[in-house]
Parts: structure tokens; C-alpha cells; sequence
């Protein structure tokens, strides 16, 4: 299933106003798009409130190096004036990066016993 979404992208902070085909046009310009998904970033506030301040997508391009080249175009990319920059990074499962942590974790226990000894 990894290799299936190598060439998938992940990209946060787009600006509500966005449209999906605006979207759709600007992470065009980095290779032909396979398959698009755009929603809003749901959040709850502290009272309970549900409220969106951006939206997110998942890109999956035709091949890695058209998501290579997304992430190099766009990653740190202004959507309009005076706005966040989006972020564009590889997709990863939550699976992968529960494992990425559990990784890191382990390590910084074994240097830390490491240095007790």
C-alpha cells in the first residue's frame, strides 16, 4: 500500500477562501493529478464550538517526481496577500507515523540509559 501513495501529497494552511479549483490549478502546475481531495480543517474550540480557520488537501500525482516537484514549488508558497504559508510534505499514514514516533522514543531511551550507565 506505501508504494501506492508515494507520489501523494499532503498540503495544510490553505486559506478558507480557497476554491477547490483554484486549488486544482495551482498544484496542476507541478504535474498531471491523479486524485484530489479538499475540505476544511475542522476544529473545536474550547467551549465546544466547531470552526474551520483553513483547509487542507491530499494531492496524488502521477509519479514521485511530480510530488517532489510540488514540495520544492510549493512548500512555504503564500496563497495571497499577507496569508501563512501552506505546507507541502509527502503523505504519510497515521500508522507510519505512529511508528516514526515509537521509533524516536525508543532511541532517546536507549541513549539515556546508555548514559547511566
Amino acid at each position: 500500500m506505501k508504494q501506492t501513495f508515494e507520489s501523494n501529497v499532503f498540503v495544510k494552511f490553505i486559506p478558507k477562501e480557497t476554491t477547490e479549483a483554484e486549488f486544482r490549478e495551482l498544484m496542476g502546475r507541478a504535474g498531471k493529478i491523479v486524485s484530489l481531495k479538499f475540505n476544511d480543517f475542522m476544529q473545536t474550540s474550547k467551549a465546544g464550538v466547531s470552526y474551520s480557520n483553513f483547509k487542507v488537501g491530499y494531492v496524488l500525482y502521477e509519479d514521485v517526481s511530480q510530488a517532489q516537484r510540488c514540495i520544492q514549488l510549493f512548500d512555504n508558497f503564500s496563497i495571497g496577500f499577507g496569508k501563512k504559508p501552506i505546507r507541502v510534505d509527502f503523505w504519510q499514514s497515521r500508522v507510519d507515523l505512529k511508528n516514526q514516533a515509537e521509533e524516536k522514543n525508543n532511541e532517546s531511551v536507549k541513549s539515556m540509559i546508555q548514559y547511566i550507565q
